[in-house]
């Protein structure tokens, strides 16, 4: 089977955020959209007619910023021309696609149904906890989206997935893609790994902060090391949780953010609060030190044209990674986290670990936090400058190499990066890859082959 390079898709699972476009690892990718749907069920008088599920897709624009990404909607379609027949149980039903944002409220969705609406997150909590959904989801990413036409469809496309996910569920994708999707050839990858390759290297430890969870994933010889692999409930929910908790606990900034709802008759004050925590999540003011600081010098943070004096705040949003005990969670913190996997490794692959550090995921990109990591990982392991081979001599974090200009800082895109290049690699090679024809043979369990 001959596959084109410029057809072929990555698309890279997240539990917030699913990240997708054309296999390139020298750009961002091209595009993103919130891991959920909204089904609105309209139920007619006549009841000999059948009941229609409207699916609605929240949407997000991919940033223009090298560090952050922004919430955005980015269409508002006329319903009567952005339809598309999707099939659920062997019944053709319509799809009309709106876009939402996490930042509108339900209410405001659609006014006329705003009881009916019903938000799933279609990757919570590890799982796939509805697979009509899934199978909706990733349709309207190949469709609507990607402008694929099903029918003839010429896209081969690499899945990277979490480490969670059991292998019944490579089954079920499988089953979808080829059955659903018509794909001409598929490949299945493991998010840590693709990270991992980014950088150039097939073993290291990779910190991954997620939008649920932050993994610490270590690596050998590009072989997943599962049994030593920590996986914690903390994430980028939970610094969002807790910088609008520090937030409401500032007397001053609580002042100024009620008198702007006043002035502009804002009615829900949550709304303003959260808009608030992002921006100056965002603003590139919020940073960690080595060591938690206190007494910290007040830098201005303009909103909504009004100036705000930052303090502690901006370095105290990000401990919970160090002090899970901020958020009311009795779990390892980031730094355990590795001391526990590294002690569950072999020995004599433990300076190679230690010396190829990865970090990727959203709070990746926080101004410090490397520094913060080094220092006390060097605390809590044995450094030596013996020349004993079983011993970690250093730690060192890797680097995206100079040559992906455009990628430099973007460590929160590690994985599709790392993705995109196995996708050029593997879709080269009918031995690396699931064909159609594969699939046809012997089913889904073939993923369990390749």
């Amino acid at each position: 089977m001959n596959l084109k390079e410029d057809k072929i898709i990555v698309i890279e699972v997240g539990s917030y955020i699913t990240k997708f476009g054309k296999a390139d690892p020298l750009n961002k990718p091209q595009q993103q959209v919130y891991s959920k749907i909204g089904k609105n069920s309209e139920y007619k008088k006549d009841d000999k007619k059948e009941q229609e599920d409207k699916m609605e897709i929240s949407e997000q624009k991919i940033a223009n910023s090298n560090n952050n990404t922004k919430d955005d909607i980015l269409e508002k379609n006329d319903e009567n021309n952005n339809k598309m027949n999707i099939d659920i149980e062997n019944n053709n039903v319509p799809v009309n696609e709106k876009t939402l944002s996490n930042n509108v409220e339900q209410n405001e969705i659609n006014n006329s149904n705003k009881n009916e609406i019903e938000i799933n997150w279609l990757f919570k909590n590890q799982k796939i906890n509805n697979w009509e959904d899934a199978e909706m989801f990733w349709k309207y990413i190949l469709v609507k989206k990607l402008q694929i036409d099903l029918k003839d469809n010429i896209s081969p496309v690499l899945i990277s997935i979490p480490i969670e996910w059991p292998k019944h569920y490579r089954e079920n994708i499988a089953k979808i893609m080829f059955e659903k999707c018509n794909l001409p050839a598929l490949y299945i990858s493991e998010q840590p790994l693709m990270s991992l390759y980014a950088v150039g290297y097939t073993s290291g430890i990779v910190i991954d902060f997620g939008y649920e969870r932050t993994r610490v994933v270590p690596i050998l010889d590009n072989i997943i090391n599962t049994r030593a692999s920590q996986s914690l409930p903390i994430g980028s929910q939970d610094i969002d949780k807790y910088l609008l908790k520090l937030v409401k606990e500032n007397k001053d900034i609580c002042s100024k953010l009620d008198s702007i709802a006043e002035n502009e008759m804002i009615k829900d004050r949550d709304e303003l609060y959260n808009e608030f925590c992002k921006s100056l999540k965002e603003s590139g003011l919020c940073e960690l030190d080595i060591v938690p600081v206190k007494n910290a010098e007040e830098v201005d943070f303009i909103f909504k044209n009004e100036t705000f004096k930052i303090g502690d705040i901006r370095f105290e949003c990000f401990e919970p990674l160090f002090n899970p005990l901020l958020v009311g969670k009795r779990i390892q913190n980031v730094v355990e986290a590795f001391e526990t996997a590294i002690r569950l490794c072999d020995l004599k692959d433990r300076t190679v670990l230690a010396s190829s550090f990865v970090l990727t995921g959203g709070c990746s990109v926080v101004k410090g936090l490397q520094k913060r990591l080094e220092h006390e990982i060097e605390s809590v392991i044995s450094l030596s400058e013996t020349s004993n081979e079983m011993q970690i001599k250093e730690i060192k974090f890797l680097k995206i190499p100079e040559y992906f200009t455009k990628m430099k800082d973007r460590y929160q895109d590690l994985g599709f990066m790392g993705a995109s290049i196995v996708a050029k690699l593997v879709f080269m090679d009918q031995k690396f890859y699931i064909s159609r024809d594969n699939y046809n043979e012997s089913g889904p369990t073939i993923v369990n082959l390749k």
